[in-house]
């Protein structure tokens, strides 16, 4: 038989706190942690055990975190990916796995035929979104909007023969936004995006016989040449505000997939590293040592997303190339809250600071 309390521990104090007041149970490492509205607490129980002990409106929605499916405010699917939840009255978000969408929605279709008094606001939105990130920025809205404003002028002046080039201008156009790119890539040391775009740029050319004349199979080992070179530029010129290692803290990554991490110690700095996929770092149970640290984020092609006591003063420094950086909620901070400063870079990705 399912029981509601459970024992959770925060700064070395036992609380029992009823079920319901629990938004989310969620793994990271060989620790288990419970979200609620306002905190977070350790709990000994494994989640296997927990779905043996907590009652039927908790539901595991992957391998590494179970939901409580009333407090649910909306559910998205995400195309081509996984899915996310919002709560009630929280910022949190949680990330649900393909596998377990089906089970989630139909327990919210319970939800929906029981609850007769729910209010418009708290009824679970289903919607599909692409995530397109790039454009979230005015800096890079505008950049790309100047570059197609003047590449459609000059393939209209092309087209009714006021100018008249060898080569298709539209295609020109193109290869020198792609080459500013490149070099922006280059500068900021993302690898990935300039070979991948120097190897997009030659296949260009060679397709419009501009230069080259190479078969299928060559420009497929291009590619694979721009990968194996990204990894190594990666490894040996990668920037150094994440090698240095200096300080108590920690450091995260994730590529091509989700990550947690919860920081629960003195620190005076913590590297945060993404690519192609999404990290959540939730230092409610943190402390900056001697009232100042800094947190090195890098986001590339994915999502980071802080979790930080509102109490703290944040000094965002970070740099977004067709990114975005993010904050939600209010902090409230005085002359001797400790001061907290991000840096680092978001490509082609979003940086959420969530004040809680």
């Amino acid at each position: 038989m399912p029981v509601q309390t459970i024992i959770y521990f925060r700064d070395g104090k036992e609380y029992v706190l009823d079920a319901s007041q629990v938004l989310f149970f969620e793994a990271a490492g060989d620790r288990t942690y419970a979200q609620t509205r306002e905190h977070i607490y350790r709990v000994k129980h494994r989640l296997y055990v927990l779905e043996t002990l907590l009652p039927g409106n908790f539901l595991r929605v992957s391998k590494s975190a179970i939901v409580n499916v009333d407090e649910i405010l909306s559910f998205a699917t995400l195309v081509g990916t996984t899915g996310v939840v919002e709560f009630k009255g929280s910022p949190k978000k949680l990330h649900i796995s393909r596998a377990y969408i089906k089970a989630l929605r139909s327990a919210l279709g319970r939800r929906r035929k029981v609850a007769k008094n729910v209010t418009e606001g708290e009824i679970v939105r289903e919607r599909k979104t692409k995530k397109t990130m790039w454009w979230r920025t005015t800096a890079a809205r505008i950049s790309a909007g100047i570059v197609f404003l003047v590449a459609s002028a000059l393939v209209l002046l092309n087209v009714f023969g006021v100018i008249t080039l060898g080569v298709n201008i539209g295609i020109l156009v193109a290869l020198a936004a792609l080459a500013i790119v490149a070099l922006y890539s280059m500068f900021h040391m993302f690898w990935i995006g300039f070979f991948f775009i120097a190897a997009t740029i030659v296949t260009i050319m060679n397709a419009n016989g501009i230069v080259f004349d190479l078969t299928g199979a060559a420009i497929g080992n291009i590619y694979i040449v721009a990968a194996l070179l990204s990894i190594a530029f990666h490894i040996l010129f990668k920037r150094s505000t994440f090698n240095l290692g200096i300080g108590v803290g920690g450091d995260s990554s994730a590529s091509f997939g989700n990550s947690v991490k919860y920081f629960e110690d003195e620190f005076d700095r913590a590297s945060l590293e993404c690519n192609f996929g999404g990290i959540k770092a939730y230092f409610e149970n943190a402390t900056p040592k001697h009232g100042e640290a800094r947190i090195d984020v890098e986001c590339n092609f994915g999502e980071i997303e802080l979790y930080l006591p509102k109490n703290w003063r944040v000094v965002d420094r970070t740099h977004a190339a067709f990114g975005d950086s993010r904050e939600k909620g209010e902090p409230v901070f005085n002359a001797n809250s400790p001061t907290v400063t991000i840096v680092g870079e978001v490509n082609f990705g979003s940086l959420r600071i969530v004040y809680i």
